[in-house]
């Protein structure tokens, strides 16, 4: 059983878990018998939004660490519920009360979150109680965070089995290029396997891929995904504590998946609070499929910079 956790705290994390890859986000992992956890913390937050968001969309849970209420916590609270991140807990700090918090939670995705002690054993159990059986049926996606070449081994991707089973000697492709990548082997908490199922964080070694076309975001996948290219049109849920109006000409960065692409606003406009159609011209392609989470945000605006989620409807 595997569960991919955010945790905003380094320090609580590294008492939680085994410190592993650094780099924008930090990663730490434990292993009790068959229980898997992987714990995500954003290095580089709050001067980069995409290490935050980046953090959360490679977790199915969150654990929010709270001293005071600030514009950061704001801002984490705001994407938190605008990707629908229901289960996960907040550890109370400086002598907060439960009351002191709720409300700026209770019309949130973390309304429901559990008030936890700073234990990071209780933190640990608590979190491992969140833990669900992945989609091992469906199609295989990994979706790809990390890599580089490894002497007498050659090309390894690190990533997050999304769904299905991955399988050494398999071959998939690498979306959103033509290109086909071949499975040489696969490891999970570095002990070597022939299959990881749905939640696992794998390294995997390619064979028939180049460092130089790699890029974070990318997706290792057996079926169709769709690459979006050009212009599309979007319908955009608005956090109603963005402040910004957006209209025709503003710069906005779609974040999907391990993608962060930026992209302008040809024609419709949004505020605070309302859902409604833009259309965007992006910068380059990205790769959309079906329970993918999705946000935009503005980097160039005052906290919170998360816009909202959206979908595509056309394009």
């Amino acid at each position: 059983m595997n569960l991919n956790a955010f945790v905003r705290d380094r320090e609580l994390a590294s008492r939680i878990a085994k410190p592993g890859t650094e780099s924008d986000i930090a990663l730490f992992n434990y292993r009790d018998g068959e229980r898997h956890l992987n714990i995500v913390s954003p290095v580089r937050y709050p001067a980069k939004l995409s290490s935050l968001i980046f953090s959360l969309h490679m977790s199915n849970v969150a654990l929010l660490d709270i001293s005071e209420m600030n514009r950061e916590v704001g801002e984490i609270i705001v994407a938190i519920d605008s990707l629908g991140m229901t289960e996960g807990g907040i550890v109370l700090r400086n002598y907060l009360l439960p009351e002191q918090i709720r409300p700026f939670i209770e019309n949130t995705a973390l309304r429901d979150y559990q008030m936890l002690e700073d234990n990071h054993e209780k933190v640990r159990d608590f979190l491992f109680s969140l833990a669900k059986e992945g989609d091992d049926d469906g199609p295989v996606r990994v979706v790809i965070d990390h890599y580089f070449p490894v002497k007498g081994i050659g090309l390894v991707v690190l990533g997050m089995v999304e769904s299905g089973v991955v399988r050494k000697h398999q071959d998939l492709r690498l979306y959103p290029t033509d290109r086909i990548a071949h499975v040489k082997s696969i490891q999970v908490h570095d002990v070597d396997v022939d299959s990881a199922g749905a939640g696992s964080r794998v390294g995997l070694a390619l064979k028939n891929v180049r460092e130089d076309e790699i890029e974070r975001g990318m997706v290792l996948a057996e079926s169709s995904i769709d690459v979006i290219d050009g212009e599309c049109e979007v319908e955009v849920e608005v956090s109603p504590f963005f402040k910004k109006e957006l209209g025709p000409g503003d710069v906005i960065h779609i974040f999907a998946g391990l993608q962060m692409i930026p992209a302008r606003v040809v024609d419709g406009s949004t505020t605070a609070g309302r859902s409604s159609v833009l259309k965007i011209a992006l910068e380059k392609r990205f790769l959309d499929y079906e329970g993918m989470k999705k946000l935009l945000g503005h980097i160039d605006s005052p906290i919170p910079r998360v816009i909202g989620r959206f979908r595509k409807i056309e394009g």
